[in-house]
């Protein structure tokens, strides 16, 4: 049951990153293994216009990568409060 169930995302930014994801996913426009932030928001934005997806993955992509950002409270907010808008559909 252990092993089945994985074990949670210790990290709360890569867990809101994730939880954000698996919501486009359900709109079949998931991140690809390979695809970075940015480059997936891109992607997205081309089919569902969504700039402030864009905004958040450069955000994101920033304090996961680059450290540039050092308050997490407010990018964590705004992760955790994005929905996909209600733009045309694939």
């Amino acid at each position: 049951w252990l092993l089945a169930r994985g074990e949670r995302e210790r990290d709360p930014l890569l867990r809101a990153w994730h939880r954000l994801g698996q919501r486009y996913a359900r709109l079949g426009l998931g991140r690809e293994p390979h695809e970075p932030a940015l480059h997936w928001a891109r992607r997205v934005n081309a089919q569902r216009p969504d700039p402030a997806l864009i905004t958040l993955s450069q955000r994101f992509a920033d304090a996961r990568y680059a450290g540039t950002c050092t308050e997490l409270a407010p990018l964590l907010r705004d992760l955790r409060r994005h929905r996909p808008t209600s733009g045309a559909s694939p």
